[in-house]
């Protein structure tokens, strides 16, 4: 199903998952929201913690050109399915779905309350999809105790360890700060002459700023999780151990735009 944003295959896909799985779309609540659902499946307990598992159903347009195999077409090579979405991330929708349906038929009833999102606009933003059942949520009164989302994926070798894979494990999420800053200059200066240009210069100095990746915190994650302490300690030394890795475990700022409505003011974001 080429359920890019917007796409009317949404609806194929729906109704060919109703038909995949149908004690969980009997059994379940569920709440549409466009071509985003939420399943809610209630807990025993009179009073039941809430837990999300979050994925999504859209992908990224693909261009078949591109691609060595049709990118639609769940074409299956060596054990293995090719096709856009196969890991972001229809992989993850599907094993959540078959892991409900297998549960139900052996009517099991969770003691805490599951709630399972499946966002339909991820790829752009995901204000149809997320930010509408978040709100939906909040109205309801519901306070999540954790959310579990699509997660990391396997890394090969990333350390000298001998192992061939190892699985990322994320417990924060890494997202995006937007702000608005005002800067008035007397002297505002020119992009030819950076180096007398006050402007310039603040932001560049900003754009140069990275906010440390705290490894004491994750390290007493993995310590508490009964992972042996040389494995928690291996957290620290992986922010230098690449260039890949370090940019995923700092942050920093980028200046997106630069607007100066007046010689000597100018706007960032």
């Amino acid at each position: 199903f080429q359920t890019t944003p917007n796409s009317p295959a949404f609806v194929e896909s729906f109704h060919f998952l109703q038909e995949e799985f149908p004690q969980t779309f009997e059994r379940l609540v569920i709440k549409t929201f466009g071509n985003s659902f939420l399943l809610k499946w209630q807990g025993q307990l009179s009073k039941p913690r809430r837990f999300l598992f979050n994925t999504h159903q859209d992908v990224v347009a693909a261009n078949a050109d591109d691609w060595s195999v049709p990118p639609f077409a769940g074409e299956v090579r060596r054990g293995k399915i090719f096709g856009r979405g196969a890991i972001d991330n229809k992989s993850v929708m599907l094993a959540i779905l078959e892991g409900i349906e297998a549960l139900l038929q052996t009517n099991f009833q969770p003691q805490n309350t599951l709630f399972f999102a499946f966002g339909a606009d991820e790829e752009s933003g995901g204000s149809g999809g997320a930010k509408q059942m978040a709100n939906f949520l909040r109205r309801q009164g519901v306070h999540l105790d954790a959310i579990f989302d699509e997660g990391g994926g396997f890394v090969n070798n990333p350390l000298p360890l001998g192992a061939k894979q190892f699985a990322l494990i994320g417990i924060t999420e890494r997202a995006i700060w937007q702000m608005n800053l005002k800067l008035k200059f007397k002297q505002p200066g020119h992009s030819a002459l950076q180096q007398h240009s006050p402007m310039l210069q603040v932001f560049n100095q900003l754009q140069s700023v990275e906010f440390p990746f705290h490894y004491e915190v994750v390290e007493a994650f993995l310590t508490k999780q009964g992972l042996p302490v040389f494995l928690s300690q291996l957290v620290a030394p992986l922010a230098g151990y690449s260039d890949l890795m370090k940019p995923m475990l700092t942050s920093a700022v980028n200046i997106q735009s630069i607007h100066a409505p007046h010689s000597s003011q100018a706007q960032m974001t």
